[in-house]
């Protein structure tokens, strides 16, 4: 807004027209300032309004799925995998072996438990660079395991005890409930069924029940799938060395159905094969 020129006008009025001028450039000024400050306020106030819902529409980690959080899943699946009878299960490995009894080193497991002490499991297995394929049957403190050549069942009683060599109820039970910092990462389908999907940790030394033996000192990363309507634990993956004479990539897939079906198992003939 630029001065008028009053140069034709006597001294005292062009007093006048001045003061009048300035007092109009103060005004204006005024109202454009104070127009400003209220675009400034309304515009914090609806970044205030967005970062708000943005907040509130956002779950903390710490408040999981459906209400849950990543412990009361684990808690809940703890309680139901206790009270299964039977279930069937399935492990493989990727970048090594397990080693177990009579210096044969597992491969792929497959096999029914049926609680509380009853188990018949099929290995597939390394032994001097030979591929072998045993089966074992553990009942109570009895284990039978068929011999790789002849495929007859010998009586091992007392030279092999079931925990000593192999228990996937123990071992996936103390993984449930041991699990370390555990987290959920997503809700998963796996095989058609809706699943939580977990992660943590856990001690190489709680996982004696696994491999029959443990080291101390190893720190294993876990990955678990829970069912959501049922809360029993489809999948399970452990990555890390367990024995001492493991490699550390080594990876194991557990993979468990077919809960509280019907299985027999019974102590075999000696001397027959399965």
């Amino acid at each position: 807004m630029p001065p008028p020129d009053v140069s034709s006008f006597p001294g005292r009025i062009q007093d006048d027209i001045k003061k009048q001028h300035r007092r109009l450039l103060r005004l204006k000024l005024m109202a454009v300032w104070g127009l400003d400050r209220a675009l400034i306020s309304v515009t914090v106030f609806a970044l205030a309004m967005v970062l708000s819902c943005s907040s509130e529409a956002v779950p903390t980690p710490t408040e999981g799925f459906d209400g849950l959080t990543a412990e009361e899943i684990l808690a809940k699946a703890g309680e139901r995998f206790d009270s299964l009878h039977t279930f069937h299960f399935k492990l493989t490995h990727e970048g090594g072996g397990t080693p177990i009894a009579l210096g044969l080193e597992m491969v792929e497991a497959e096999g029914d438990v049926a609680t509380p002490d009853r188990m018949v499991v099929t290995i597939q297995a390394r032994a001097s660079g030979l591929f072998l394929e045993v089966t074992a049957i553990s009942i109570g403190d009895d284990t039978y395991l068929t011999n790789p050549f002849t495929r007859e069942y010998e009586d091992l009683t007392g030279v092999i005890t079931p925990g000593g060599f192999f228990d996937p109820a123990e071992g996936i039970g103390t993984i449930i409930k041991r699990s370390i910092d555990p987290s959920l990462v997503a809700e998963e389908t796996l095989g058609g069924i809706a699943a939580y999907r977990l992660a943590g940790s856990v001690r190489s030394e709680d996982l004696k029940a696994v491999t029959g033996s443990a080291v101390e000192g190893h720190t294993l990363k876990a990955e678990i799938w829970i069912g959501k309507e049922d809360f029993l634990v489809r999948k399970l993956t452990l990555d890390g060395r367990i024995t001492r004479n493991e490699e550390d990539g080594i990876t194991r897939t557990f993979l468990l159905s077919a809960f509280d079906q019907p299985v027999t198992i019974e102590a075999p003939q000696v001397g027959r094969s399965p």
